[in-house]
């Protein structure tokens, strides 16, 4: 493969690897509610949310710990967003566990 495709290839896995880290726990999360919504349990849609919340709020919160603002303003920034969409997560799935359903 030449080093034009292996950069593509990268590209793409970067980019792939950015949405996980933003979608995954909401993805996630919206499928519990579906599922608490039709009258089922959603165990195993609870179990990849909770999953996904914690790693990828670790790698954001990593990403906010170990980033300099003045230096690597992007990698901190996006640390905290994604850290505030893992929260924004959490409380979807106290959410829908709290609903009574």
């Amino acid at each position: 493969m030449s080093k034009a495709g292996e950069r593509w290839w990268a590209g793409v896995f970067l980019l792939l690897y950015l949405f996980l880290l933003f979608a995954s726990a909401l993805f996630f999360t919206g499928k519990l509610a579906r599922a608490r919504r039709v009258g089922r349990a959603g165990i195993g849609w609870a179990l990849m949310a909770v999953l996904c919340i914690l790693l990828f709020g670790a790698v954001g919160l990593s990403l906010v710990v170990y980033s300099d603002p003045s230096v690597e303003a992007g990698w901190y920034w996006f640390g905290w967003a994604v850290f505030a969409v893992n929260v924004l997560a959490l409380l979807r799935l106290f959410r829908a566990f709290g609903s009574g359903r």
